[in-house]
């Protein structure tokens, strides 16, 4: 039998697979369980606010096992009492001050990283205003004063030590060199200020190999655009506010704020309100910005921001009631499928002119070339299906379904041609992909569609036709862009909602 850490192990990566690996999550400092106090030694022991990151179960998961952080906080005048433990820890301070008491008496303020060695006796004080706030960091998996029966730390007599050996240290934020741009292959990037740890040679040596972290800073209105990196990364908003940026969302950001961000997520930053301070942490031996000439990250183009906002969309559709019905319903009621390809005859019509019009309209050599091998490959399509579906069956005749299809042949002859790749390629091929797929699989054995198994084969590549000639038209139309093909992912749903209406009400006769 596998032993209790082996098990471990696989539930929590077991466990890791149900994260969103393409999106940042924001979790706010209110939603981490905190304590106040903790029976230590058979005495109830204050201990100010302490939030253990790892009492959230998703923070749990995404931090890995041999760190432990927590947000912690004292009150003017309160009194964390002197202790020790026989791990080295270090003390974040993100706002107020503070005076430390035990083994070294020294005054902190915000900005000011304080390590503890091991069997340094400490306790502190708030002090100035209203006392002061920032973050436990220990490198084991145990957080300190993490339960009754394990506190991973003591109030008894130690053994003796030479006190210049666990003497508290403290490093400024100031002392702390700046790195304010990185160079990439597209040219310069603005990253605010990085104030990277491991740039202080005393902090460097203090960390493990498996941890770095930043100070970082933007101002109100200065962006670090979206970016994307190989290794998770979080941060933490220490004082201010900020905007947390994604392919198609922005999420306010305050003070005690945490956005954890996934593999491979796009994410970017903005100032707000004055701007904001955070803590970049990353769970690898050397920060993503160590080396500005060599960035660890890959900063989003334009264009891929617009498939980012286009893939939201996609992900829409299986959320439509039509792709919820059993196949078992299609098999006992024929007539659903027969419904079901009246439907794609209205839009198989409409996307016949539209792939004429598109060859006849423009003027441009490289799209005329797209365009007319998109039509040779689409010719007869509609036909093909009329003869599917029977000579004797009258064609369908719908308001909504010919409004919504129609309006993509409308803006055919009104948009110019990078508008066209995009409605055509990113909207009604990309959509006719998960459609037919879907369906073709629901459709199998004796109710399989030509048409609908035709489709599955040639759409996948039709959904990428011509976008390499609108990647660098991307850069200073994004904008305008993005809200077209909102508008035609709208036009889409309303027309594969109309149609799973009309199937549904052919179940219900």
């Amino acid at each position: 039998m596998e032993n209790l850490e082996i098990q471990t192990s696989k539930l929590k990566n077991n466990s890791l697979k149900n994260l969103d690996k393409h999106q940042f999550r924001v979790i706010k400092r209110d939603e981490i369980k905190g304590i106040n106090s903790l029976k230590l030694e058979e005495v109830e022991t204050y201990l100010g606010e302490l939030r253990n990151f790892k009492n959230h179960n998703y923070i749990n998961e995404f931090l890995p096992e041999d760190i432990s952080i927590g947000w912690v906080s004292l009150p003017k005048g309160k009194t964390l009492k002197p202790h020790y433990h026989p791990c080295s820890s270090m003390i974040i301070v993100t706002k107020g001050q503070g005076v430390s008491l035990g083994d070294s008496q020294i005054e902190f303020s915000e900005g000011d990283i304080i390590h503890i060695p091991a069997w340094n006796l400490h306790g502190f004080c708030g002090a100035g205003l209203s006392g002061f706030e920032g973050l436990s960091i220990q490198f084991q998996d145990a957080p300190i004063f993490g339960s009754e029966d394990c506190p991973e730390t003591t109030y008894i007599d130690r053994e003796l030590i030479p006190l210049r050996e666990r003497e508290l240290v403290k490093i400024s934020r100031e002392k702390i060199k700046s790195l304010n741009s990185v160079t990439t292959e597209t040219g310069n990037k603005n990253l605010g200020i990085v104030k990277n740890f491991r740039s202080n040679s005393f902090i460097d040596k203090l960390l493990p190999d498996f941890f770095s972290a930043a100070w970082v800073h933007l101002e109100e209105g200065e962006e670090l655009s979206l970016h994307e990196h190989n290794e998770k990364s979080l941060i933490l908003i220490t004082h201010g506010e900020g905007i947390a940026l994604g392919a198609d969302e922005e999420i306010p950001l305050k003070t005690g704020d945490g956005v954890f961000v996934p593999e491979n997520a796009s994410h970017g930053f903005k100032g707000k309100n004055g701007g904001f301070w955070g803590l970049s942490i990353q769970f690898e031996p050397n920060s993503l910005y160590e080396d500005p000439t060599r960035p660890r990250v890959k900063f989003v183009n334009n264009f891929e921001k617009l498939k980012a906002f286009n893939d939201k969309k996609y992900q829409k559709l299986s959320q439509l009631d039509i792709f919820k019905i059993p196949k078992e319903e299609f098999i006992d009621k024929p007539e659903l499928k027969s419904m079901l390809l009246d439907c794609l005859q209205v839009i198989s019509d409409n996307f016949q002119k539209l792939m004429f019009a598109r060859v006849a309209l423009t003027q441009d050599i490289k799209y005329n070339a797209v365009f007319m091998e998109h039509l040779i490959e689409e010719l007869n399509h509609d036909n093909e299906l009329r003869q599917e579906r029977g000579k004797g069956r009258v064609k369908l005749w719908d308001p909504i379904l010919e409004a919504s299809t129609s309006w993509f042949n409308y803006q055919n002859h009104i948009v110019d041609d990078p508008k066209r790749v995009l409605m055509v390629s990113m909207v009604l091929e990309k959509c006719a992909t998960q459609f037919y797929g879907h369906f073709a699989s629901i459709l199998g054995d004796s109710l399989r569609s030509e048409h609908i198994e035709s489709h599955c084969e040639a759409d996948p590549h039709h959904e990428n036709l011509g976008l390499d000639l609108i990647e660098k038209v991307c850069e200073y139309r994004l904008e305008e862009f993005t809200d077209f093909i909102n508008k035609a992912w709208s036009m889409m749903y309303l027309y594969i909602n109309r149609k799973g209406e009309l199937v549904n009400q052919c179940r219900l006769n």
